[in-house]
């Protein structure tokens, strides 16, 4: 069985962290209704939840600052 790689265990829990906290903000709106009231593309927010786009520091950056979020709240579990 190989073994799995530290760092790429990490990043893929961060990436699973600002799902999971994306998904919570959104909560029972629809995307679009979220998109245009962040002026965020609804597009986009569906490419992040379903996997196609990568949700990486610079997509999780833009998405706190367009909400009005702390740098970082993404990355946190609390």
């Amino acid at each position: 069985m190989p073994k799995s790689d530290p760092l790429e265990d990490v990043m893929m829990s961060i990436m699973e962290t600002r799902l999971l906290r994306l998904n919570r903000l959104i909560g029972t709106k629809t995307l679009s209704d979220f998109g245009e009231f962040h002026s965020i593309d609804p597009t986009y927010l569906s490419q992040l939840r379903n996997k196609t786009r990568p949700f990486g520091e610079k997509a999780a950056r833009q998405i706190e600052l367009s909400i009005g979020l702390d740098i970082g709240y993404l990355d946190t579990t609390e």
